[in-house]
């Protein structure tokens, strides 16, 4: 089997199993109680689904289009030398090297170039009290030595939508194709071909994922958001207050999960997220103002979000 066929597969097989992740598109929650509030099931689902669009749109379809095509020629190159064809071969590495110096050039502060990108989704419907207690069991087969068991068990504890990237690492790859140019002007073909060969396999698979949790917890502080920013607290009455009250320990529920799933390695952020929660609820029952300490804490957890995501 040639090389690019191989890394036909091999992409294929990268592309197939992004989905094959998807437990389908449903939030972590699934309390029914969800749907008496102003965000239901449907808002979680769209919140994820609206969170793929964007991590996609991000990705510079065009950077990937070069980068890709800079790969393609490195791959042209491999099948004119096995066709004794060295001098396509060399032109083939020329349009390869201007392709990755113009990108270079362009972005000179990526360390890979994607040349393949998908983004899948894990989710994981159980709530705060069952992964704690799939945790512990993990816990516990770990110290017995029962590591097989508690990988099985680890493997489903994911809830996060993941991007998977396949990468031309900078540092060396066109200075490998420049290397194997050289080979090929001085007619050492075996050399060349065992250089581009040990090249094309130096490619850099990158996983980056963003927690499902987190996303919901947003979606929760949006809803209470959005009623206590619509009327004056001394006008909120308790049915009103009862339903923020609600949302805002959904939304501290929602990052517990986080945290238990181990997103974020128990970041001190979360603690501070805990407690600004706490306080926003204090206000609400105090009839205080709590709008702009929303608006700020939003704004906190969209950071904190995307800084353990990267």
């Amino acid at each position: 089997m040639n090389i690019k066929k191989i890394f036909g597969i091999f992409f294929t097989l990268i592309f197939l199993c992004s989905f094959a992740f998807c437990g389908g598109l449903n939030a972590q929650s699934n309390d029914p109680n969800d749907q008496e509030m102003c965000v239901t099931q449907n808002d979680l689902k769209t919140s994820v689904q609206n969170q793929q669009k964007e991590t996609q749109k991000t990705e510079d379809k065009k950077l990937i289009q070069e980068a890709l095509n800079a790969y393609d020629q490195t791959l042209k190159a491999v099948g004119f030398l096995d066709k004794g064809n060295k001098d396509k071969a060399f032109e083939a590495l020329e349009q390869a090297v201007g392709k990755l110096d113009i990108l270079t050039a362009r972005f000179p502060q990526l360390a890979y170039l994607p040349i393949n990108m998908n983004v899948g989704t894990l989710s994981l419907n159980e709530n705060l009290d069952a992964i704690k207690q799939h945790r512990a069991e993990v816990e516990s087969l770990i110290k017995n030595g029962y590591l097989q068991a508690a990988r099985r068990i680890l493997d489903n504890l994911v809830s996060e939508i993941r991007i998977t990237s396949v990468n031309l690492p900078m540092s060396t790859y066109p200075t490998a194709i420049r290397g194997a140019a050289s080979l090929i002007q001085e007619n050492k073909i075996a050399e060349a071909q065992k250089s581009l060969q040990v090249t094309l396999s130096t490619l850099v698979i990158l996983e980056n994922s963003i927690p499902i949790p987190i996303l919901n917890s947003q979606s929760y502080l949006q809803g209470a958001s959005k009623i206590v920013s619509s009327i004056t607290p001394d006008k909120l009455t308790q049915d009103k207050k009862d339903q923020v009250q609600a949302l805002l320990k959904k939304a501290n529920d929602q990052l517990e999960i986080a945290e238990e799933l181990g997103y974020g390695k128990h970041d001190v952020e979360f603690a501070q997220l805990y407690k600004d929660i706490q306080e926003i609820k204090n206000k609400i029952t105090n009839n205080q103002e709590s709008s702009s300490f929303l608006d700020k804490l939003k704004i906190r957890l969209e950071d904190f979000k995307n800084r353990i995501s990267k």
